[in-house]
């Protein structure tokens, strides 16, 4: 389903927040949103937007992920830029672009958010240079490239693991990460670029692993027990 909440290029980011709110609370069986917005303004290095804080507030209380674009350089920027609100949003799941040979795209903007968390999270496929990606517009095909553009492919992985699969948003958002990190180091760009790692093409490669591997899921909430309350069976010798 497809909801346009930013007609235009300008708006209130707050307007934007309050409409995404009321959609949100009224569409409950969607688990997933692909959001591809973003601040021109590169974010501070001490404090959460206030935009990104509350978007993990609407994450937290209606139990969804948001999959967020990276945010774009503006066109003829050449000096790297820091990413843009609400790319800061440390629950949703924020994705940068890389070109087809696993580069980061030209256009990227950098993290990480508050020193010490990794965004964005991982990267895909957005398109770069002479090397395009086509879509469908009102108008017929286009060439485009942009972080907007590789977002909507995580949404539809990240769709593909809670909603087929039913696995819950915290793992299917660990599976697409561990996906992406996986066992060799990244060569092709540093982690405030392309956070985490490319995402696999193949939907098989995120959730099963090589056979020269294991893959354990545990998901659930720990909870503190008294150690000296356990009613632990002592041996007793059959000799006494």
């Amino acid at each position: 389903r497809h909801f346009g909440v930013a007609a235009g290029g300008q708006f209130s980011s707050f307007t934007i927040l309050r409409n995404i709110n009321e959609i949100i609370s009224q569409n409950k069986d969607i688990k997933v949103w692909n959001l591809s917005l973003g601040s021109k303004l590169e974010i501070k290095p001490n404090f959460i937007s206030p935009e990104a804080a509350i978007l993990d507030r609407i994450q937290y209380e209606n139990d969804v992920i948001f999959v967020i674009a990276g945010t774009n350089k503006p066109q003829g920027e050449n000096k790297a830029m820091k990413i843009g609100s609400p790319a800061d949003s440390i629950n949703s799941l924020v994705v940068n672009s890389v070109d087809f040979n696993n580069r980061p795209a030209s256009y990227t903007r950098t993290g990480p958010v508050l020193s010490f968390f990794t965004k964005p999270d991982i990267s895909y496929y957005g398109g770069d240079g002479a090397n395009l990606l086509m879509v469908c517009t009102p108008t017929g095909e286009c060439s485009v490239s942009g972080t907007s553009f590789a977002a909507p492919w995580i949404a539809r992985k990240m769709s593909y693991l809670i909603d087929i699969l039913g696995l819950n948003r915290e793992v299917a958002k660990a599976l697409i990460i561990n996906a992406a990190t996986g066992w060799h180091k990244q060569e092709l760009g540093d982690s405030t670029r392309i956070g985490h790692g490319v995402v696999p093409i193949k939907i098989d490669d995120i959730v099963s692993c090589p056979d020269d591997e294991i893959q354990f899921i545990l998901a659930g909430v720990s909870e503190k027990y008294d150690t000296y309350n356990y009613n632990i069976p002592v041996p007793v010798s059959k000799d006494k």
